[in-house]
């Protein structure tokens, strides 16, 4: 599934998966914390098929690797003005410049608009697997796309 996403693409692909209301009750690795949410657990499966890496964009700690022990928290960028989303996605793009050459690097974004609306203007390479689909079809998509892929 690989080459689905950037086809005769030989740098590293990175997967990004916005953070979800729904966490487990008590401090966890960051991709299982996420898992009480559908969503999130068929977007982690899509993104570890599809990327080299993948981290979440949390709205509380920015950008968090897979394993990172987080507690739970009730956090957001719905709801933040403008303003702040930009501040917050300015510090996400300083995170990922520790962890990579954002210039090089593909970008699988798989978020929400507010949580990719002002990163994705300064990822040249990027991709929205999920477009425009709203809740609902996103969740069939990726079950869709996923089914093939093993655990």
């Amino acid at each position: 599934m690989k080459d689905d996403v950037f086809p005769n693409a030989a740098s590293e692909r990175i997967a990004l998966i916005s953070c979800s209301k729904r966490k487990k009750s008590s401090p966890c690795p960051a991709s299982e914390l996420y898992s009480a949410s559908l969503l999130f657990s068929l977007l982690y499966k899509y993104a570890k098929a599809n990327a080299d890496r993948v981290y979440i964009i949390s709205a509380k700690h920015g950008l968090v690797a897979e394993n990172e022990i987080l507690e739970p928290y009730d956090e957001t960028l719905n709801a933040k003005p403008a303003a702040e989303r930009r501040a917050w996605a300015q510090r996400v793009l300083n995170q990922l410049s520790q962890v990579c050459d954002v210039r090089k690097t593909e970008f699988i974004i798989l978020a929400g608009q507010r949580y990719h609306e002002y990163l994705c203007p300064e990822l040249p390479h990027k991709s929205l697997p999920l477009g425009k689909l709203r809740f609902g079809e996103r969740i069939k998509f990726l079950k869709a796309i996923t089914e093939s892929v093993k655990e």
